[in-house]
């Protein structure tokens, strides 16, 4: 809304990246809203995808996602993407923003042939395909069921 469509997907597909990447929540609020824990359970979400990332918490920290500790995750969380999104901002006002978290290079290979103007062009992902397909692709001829090209 504040940024010209090239320059605003550049910062979006950024700040997914970073999302996913990133062991979150790091905010600590002066006064929690539903949970008070020291040290408060951290996971890297591995997918900008909501259920994706509550569901890697969960596993990880034990806490169940209709939780109260969960609330609070998510809760830190929003305060930390806002507080990201912000400082990427700032980087673009000032000239200095440069994309830190670019898509891996089995993500790229898969959107040669899945993403707009390839052959395929059925899927519109931000992220990191072997987070859902699987975490051991590295060549297509290597994946089950896969057509080969």
């Amino acid at each position: 809304m504040v940024l010209p469509e090239k320059i605003a997907d550049s910062v979006i597909n950024d700040l997914y990246s970073w999302y996913e990447y990133t062991s979150l929540p790091n905010y600590t609020p002066k006064k929690p809203v539903k949970a008070d824990l020291n040290p408060f359970p951290k996971s890297k979400a591995n997918s900008p995808l909501c259920h994706v990332s509550v569901s890697n918490w969960c596993k990880s920290s034990g806490y169940k996602a209709f939780s109260k500790e969960r609330t609070e995750r998510c809760g830190r969380l929003t305060a930390d993407v806002a507080k990201k999104l912000v400082e990427m901002l700032n980087e673009v006002k000032a000239g200095t923003f440069v994309p830190k978290y670019p898509l891996d290079n089995v993500t790229m290979k898969c959107r040669t042939c899945h993403c707009k103007g390839s052959s395929l062009e059925d899927t519109r992902g931000k992220m990191a395909c072997w987070e859902c397909h699987t975490k051991n692709i590295t060549l297509v001829d290597e994946m089950e069921n896969h057509p080969k090209i």
